[in-house]
């Protein structure tokens, strides 16, 4: 599960007059080295996103450490990031998971969670139960990621009875915060009446959404539904339009859908261009169209 930049490191502060950036870094690095915590973790923070001082991720972990060392949850959560991911650090996911393991940071319980989904070798089992209680302690405090999440594992019955209603409601308030995952999840559950009353307009609606926000799934399903005729009308050009995005995003099924709605045009431009005579010509491309045809109402997801 990738995971995402934390939102919740604290801002600068603005003045009306600020020092030069190496100034400031340089007095914030000598708060720093006399063991103020919160300097400690803003040098890490310098650091690591090049401020005011050259970028440095080896030593923004010095510094993250020392402040975590002080009980600093969010220079814990900093240096959790750059263990799990080897940066600055050597690579090391059960030291990540220790320093997340009591960090009551929403973006902290969120990544944990995903640990746990995963497990990591020597130090966590694989526990969806202990995921789901780490997604709904961050969603309670306002993480929307770990709200989708959520509601997936509801959905699924991961960690949790499978509760669909659940997962939709979940969704919903994702959704309602402009999460584009969960439009997409939420416009599959309406599409198939999950949790929620099947209202296919409603889903072509959420899935509009998200495609246009780049969701590579909301375009493929609406591919499918221009192609199929299930919450717009029939209209193929358009199906070949919306595989095309998901196809150009990496989503395998497009392709293979778009080929095959390519393969019906070529029929049909070789019955076309069929002259009057031979009729046995003009008899094989119609028998090859109305094959295609039953094939591809076989590939039909609605049915």
């Amino acid at each position: 599960m990738d995971e995402e930049t934390p939102t919740d490191k604290p801002a600068e502060k603005e003045k009306k007059k600020k020092p030069p950036p190496v100034m400031e870094s340089a007095k914030v690095e000598a708060a720093a080295t006399l063991g103020h915590q919160r300097s400690q973790l803003n040098l890490g923070l310098r650091l690591e996103g090049g401020r005011g001082v050259p970028k440095d991720d080896a030593k923004a972990a010095e510094w993250y450490a020392k402040s975590a060392e002080q009980g600093d949850h969010l220079a814990q959560y900093n240096l959790a990031l750059m263990y799990n991911a080897g940066r600055g650090v050597s690579k090391d996911p059960a030291k990540a998971a220790e320093l997340l393991m009591h960090n009551m940071l929403p973006s902290a319980q969120f990544c944990l969670a995903g640990m746990y989904r995963r497990g990591v070798d020597g130090t966590l089992e694989p526990d969806d139960s202990r995921a789901v209680e780490l997604y709904r302690n961050a969603a309670e405090q306002g993480h929307v990621r770990a709200l989708c999440n959520l509601g997936f594992l509801y959905q699924n019955g991961k960690g949790a009875p499978k509760d669909e209603a659940g997962a939709a409601d979940c969704y919903a308030k994702a959704a309602a915060q402009g999460h584009v995952k969960a439009k997409s999840n939420l416009g599959f559950m309406y599409l198939h009446g999950l949790g929620v009353d099947r209202e296919e307009g409603k889903a072509a609606d959420l899935f509009e959404q998200a495609a246009a926000e780049g969701d590579r799934r909301s375009m493929f399903f609406l591919g499918l539904m221009h192609d199929f005729g299930r919450g717009k009308n029939q209209n193929y050009p358009k199906a070949i339009e919306y595989y095309e995005k998901a196809e150009e995003l990496g989503h395998e099924r497009a392709k293979e859908f778009k080929a095959d709605l390519t393969r019906k045009d070529d029929l049909e431009t070789a019955m076309q261009e069929c002259p009057p005579e031979p009729p046995e010509k003009i008899e094989e491309a119609k028998a090859d169209l109305l094959e295609w045809k039953e094939k591809h109402e076989e590939k039909n997801p609605f049915l």
